[in-house]
């Protein structure tokens, strides 16, 4: 690892939980966890989704998804219907209470983030967008190489 490897993951590290920190804090105070907000945000922005299309686009484990919704179709802020080609598939869609609470909380959250890093330039943030999204692609095409490799055995 190169010297300067370890201190910038920390920092990024930190960073992260700087930026988090207020956000996570409002989805606490009105009952919510980042990953229920997650789902809630996908739904208002994305609409009705299956399990499997939540764990595409949310990058979370098939378990914890199922567990997600679970415990938002119990507080009523999610509801289960079966697919009308394929009643094995569930499609799940905001009820009216999930509606109006992600509504009102994702300005909110949209405002902490804003906060968090309003200590930064719009140029400077570009400049962390652009150098993260190397980071991102390489990781893409390390795992696409991977996935090459494994089909060859």
């Amino acid at each position: 690892m190169a010297g300067t490897d370890l201190p910038l993951v920390i920092a990024v590290s930190r960073a992260l939980r700087r930026i988090h920190a207020e956000p996570e804090a409002l989805l606490r105070e009105r009952g919510v966890t980042p990953a229920q907000f997650a789902v809630l945000e996908l739904l208002l922005h994305k609409g009705e989704q299956t399990v499997g299309e939540i764990v595409e686009r949310i990058l979370m484990t098939p378990g914890n998804v199922t567990v997600v919704v679970r415990n938002l179709e119990r507080s009523g802020l999610i509801v289960r219907r079966p697919d009308p080609g394929d009643r094995r598939i569930g499609r799940i869609t905001l009820s009216d209470t999930g509606r109006s609470l992600i509504s009102e909380l994702f300005p909110e959250h949209a405002e902490a983030i804003s906060r968090s890093l309003a200590i930064l330039s719009q140029a400077e943030k570009r400049t962390i967008v652009r150098l993260m999204s190397r980071i991102a692609r390489q990781d893409r095409r390390q795992q696409t190489l991977m996935e090459r490799r494994s089909s060859v055995w």
